[in-house]
């Protein structure tokens, strides 16, 4: 019996959900925290803190990406990287509470803490769009990697609602 395009569509949604929540998540903690990044008050008074906390995003998320090459003795499956994603969430809170000066501020602290962000999420991402085609047959490679773009954009618009609601509310 042939299966109808609704229903292999819904089966493959369900064989990489796990994936397809992490990349919701990954995009959605990334855009929400590298645009508060502008909020972040600096403690040498350095007026350029906000550039270099993006320069540092950029490269850490490239070496995060470069780490997917080296081989690795731990094998990642999609509830892993699921659980992975929800720990780097956490930083979406962490973020806010360093701007609201409820922890301890420091410059160089908050170059590691954004490049371990960025390092984490580079290598995370990739192994989104890696794991979940790798999980189903090869023609259905395809469908799961437009249905892993559509919740990765879905994540990056409701980052950037959040972070539109948050710079009006608790940012400022």
């Amino acid at each position: 019996v042939k299966e109808s395009l609704r229903s292999t569509i819904w089966r493959l949604f369900w064989e990489v959900s796990p994936t397809a929540v992490a990349g919701f998540l990954i995009l959605f903690t990334d855009v929400s925290v590298l645009t508060s990044l502008t909020y972040v008050p600096s403690s040498t008074k350095n007026n350029n803190l906000p550039l270099i906390l993006i320069y540092i995003s950029y490269f850490g998320d490239f070496a995060g990406r470069q780490l997917t090459l080296i081989p690795k003795k731990l094998v990642w499956n999609q509830p892993m990287e699921l659980v992975a994603a929800m720990i780097r969430f956490l930083y979406v809170p962490a973020v806010v509470f360093y701007i609201k000066e409820t922890i301890w501020h420091n410059d160089w602290f908050i170059y590691v803490f954004i490049g371990g962000f960025a390092v984490m999420g580079g290598y995370i991402r990739t192994l989104v769009f890696t794991i979940g085609p790798q999980s189903v047959s090869l023609e259905h490679r395809p469908l799961v990697s437009l249905i892993l773009n559509l919740w990765v954009t879905m994540g990056t618009y409701a980052g950037i609602a959040f972070s539109f609601i948050a710079g009006f509310t608790f940012l400022d």
